[in-house]
């Protein structure tokens, strides 16, 4: 049975809320994968997923400045690119701004870039402080298929084909948009087409679905050393934009189309 999406109610009275844009995903089965995909979308295999919340939006660099500039954070080597002109914030003294001299700094409603999955991680952790009884994280790769899916079999959310109308990809805009510019699939989820790259919580295998368990995957406990990586990006093809499409990177790559988007449970 697939599942559905609730936007946010009031959260358990042991539970602080949580932030307006996200929604609760109903758990369910679907077949994960693709058999007209890549080798590493294949056998398509059945897979259960729990309820879970996830953030309507991929995560804005202004999300990423009110982390960096709170008290008591303190950045750590590798987090985030800053040495790259194109990041979209940069140190001004001692606090962070966001760098309008990047393409990719335009907006602050801008999707995050130049963050490792590691910086990701940190801020899902000082998140997760702001929202005292919740696990904030990064979701798992099955999660993500889950959700972006929204209950359909096509190669993306509303059908087989796509455009540049329907999505930021390669031959749009040629720069991250705004979050939510494009059409949401059906479960209110922006962006799971495009846009950046989204960081997935799971060590990456390109054989992993042929032993990966039925309920709730979480990825191969050691691969090569790269991590999963979901959703295609505004320099990517439609190909690699599609719902089933695993990439994969070196989790401490701050590339300006990688960004991230978060769960909670």
């Amino acid at each position: 049975m697939l599942g559905r999406s609730r936007h946010r109610g009031h959260a358990a009275r042991s539970r602080a809320s949580l932030p307006a844009s996200m929604i609760q995903i109903t758990g369910g089965t679907f077949q994960m994968g693709s058999n007209s995909g890549e080798s590493d979308e294949k056998p398509v295999h059945t897979v259960k997923v729990k309820d879970l919340w996830i953030c309507k939006f991929e995560v804005t660099i202004a999300e990423v400045l009110e982390w960096v500039n709170a008290s008591g954070v303190v950045l750590q080597e590798g987090w985030i690119g800053l040495q790259f002109s194109y990041c979209p914030i940069r140190r001004n003294g001692t606090k962070y701004e966001l760098n309008t001299a990047s393409s990719f700094g335009k907006s602050a409603r801008q999707p995050m870039v130049c963050i490792s999955q590691r910086g990701a991680e940190a801020y899902c952790n000082w998140l997760q402080t702001q929202h005292p009884g919740w696990v904030i994280r990064l979701p798992y790769e099955a999660e993500w298929e889950y959700a972006a899916r929204a209950g359909s079999t096509t190669e993306y959310p509303w059908g087989d084909s796509i455009t540049t109308a329907d999505a930021n990809i390669n031959g749009g805009p040629g720069v991250t948009t705004e979050v939510g510019k494009y059409r949401p699939n059906a479960w209110g989820l922006y962006d799971t087409v495009g846009n950046v790259w989204e960081w997935c919580a799971d060590n990456y295998d390109s054989d992993y679905y042929s032993s990966s368990p039925t309920d709730n995957p979480r990825g191969p406990e050691a691969a090569g050393g790269s991590v999963v990586c979901r959703s295609g990006s505004w320099n990517n093809n439609a190909t690699n934009a599609r719902s089933a499409n695993r990439n994969n990177n070196d989790p401490d790559n701050t590339n300006n189309n990688i960004g991230f988007r978060i769960v909670a449970e």
